[in-house]
C-alpha cells in the first residue's frame, strides 16, 4: 500500500470509524473508498473521480487534500486509469465516411420536406386567390340585367308616391300589436308604509326587493307580469296607464298576474 492509500487509512482509524461510516458521510461508494485506501485506481471510472473522491475523502478526515492529491498525481503520473482508456473515442477513415453520409442524407430528406412545404404553401394560395376572384358574370351587366334594374327602379318610385296615411295606419297597427303590458307600482307615502315584491316577466325573474314609502316602479313585459305582493294594502296600482287604485285592503301577502288584455288581475294565493 503506498503513501496516499496509508495515509487515508490511518487516519480513518484514528477516528475509530470503518468505511461504511465514511459511505454514509461522504456519499462516495464503498467500493471506491476501498479503492483509494488500497490505490487501486483502475477500478474508479476515470482520473477525474480519482482526484474528487480523493479531496472529499481528505477533507472529511480533516486532512491536507491538495497533498493527497499530488501524492497521487507524482505516483501515478505515467498511468492513466484503464477506464479512461476504454472511453477515450477512436476515429478512423470510415467513421467519418458513415458521419458524412449520415449527414448529407439528413440534409437531402431536408431538402425534400422545405420543397414540400413551398408546393402545398403556393397550392393553398393559388386556390385562396381563385375564391376570393369576382366570377365574371358578376362583373358584367346583361341587358336582362338592366332591364330589372330599371323596373325596380319604377316600383320604389311608385311606393314612394303612394299616400302617407297608409303607412300611419300600418306604424299604428304595429305600435298596437307591440304595446304589450306595462305596470306601474306606487307606495303609500305615509311613514313607515314598505313592501316586498317578487316580479316575473314573461317567465323570466326580473325583480325582488323592497319598496319603501313613496317609491314607485314601473315594470313592462311582452304578454304576463306576474308579481308576488309581501304587503299588497300600501300598493297602488296602474295596469296599461289605467288606475286600478289600492291593491288590497289585506296585509296579507297575494300574487297577481297583469296583461294587456286584463283590466283586472286574477289573483293567486
Amino acid at each position: 500500500m503506498g503513501l496516499v492509500g496509508e495515509t487515508l487509512r490511518q487516519a480513518r482509524e484514528a477516528k475509530d470509524l470503518t468505511l461504511l461510516d465514511v459511505e454514509a458521510a461522504t456519499k462516495i461508494r464503498l467500493k471506491y473508498l476501498e479503492a483509494l485506501e488500497n490505490e487501486k485506481y483502475s477500478e474508479i471510472p476515470g482520473r477525474v473521480y480519482v482526484i474528487g473522491f480523493l479531496k472529499s475523502y481528505a477533507k472529511f478526515l480533516g486532512l491536507q487534500d491538495y497533498a493527497l492529491v499530488e501524492e497521487y498525481k507524482a505516483a501515478n503520473k505515467n498511468e492513466e486509469p484503464a477506464q479512461l482508456r476504454v472511453k477515450t473515442p477512436t476515429t478512423n477513415k470510415t467513421d467519418k465516411t458513415n458521419v458524412f453520409y449520415i449527414n448529407k442524407k439528413a440534409f437531402k430528406f431536408s431538402g425534400i420536406a422545405l420543397t414540400a412545404v413551398a408546393l402545398f404553401a403556393f397550392i393553398y394560395l393559388y386556390q385562396l386567390g381563385r375564391t376570393n376572384l369576382p366570377a365574371a358574370n358578376q362583373t358584367q351587366s346583361s341587358p336582362t340585367t338592366v332591364q330589372e334594374h330599371q323596373q325596380n327602379s319604377s316600383a320604389n318610385a311608385s311606393n314612394q308616391k303612394e299616400p302617407k296615411q297608409s303607412q300611419s295606419e300600418s306604424g299604428a297597427e304595429q305600435e298596437e300589436n307591440s304595446s304589450g303590458v306595462n305596470v306601474s307600482l306606487k307606495i303609500l307615502s305615509d311613514e313607515g308604509n314598505r313592501c316586498w315584491i317578487n316580479v316575473i316577466i314573461d317567465g323570466e325573474q326580473d325583480f325582488s326587493g323592497v319598496l319603501e314609502a313613496g317609491d314607485s316602479k314601473d315594470f313592462t313585459g311582452k304578454d304576463v307580469i306576474k308579481i308576488r305582493f309581501g304587503n299588497p294594502r300600501v300598493v297602488q296600482v296602474r295596469l296599461n296607464g289605467k288606475d286600478q287604485g289600492k291593491l288590497s285592503p289585506s296585509s296579507h301577502a297575494i300574487t297577481k298576474e297583469f296583461t294587456a288584455s286584463n283590466t283586472d288581475p286574477v289573483k293567486n294565493n
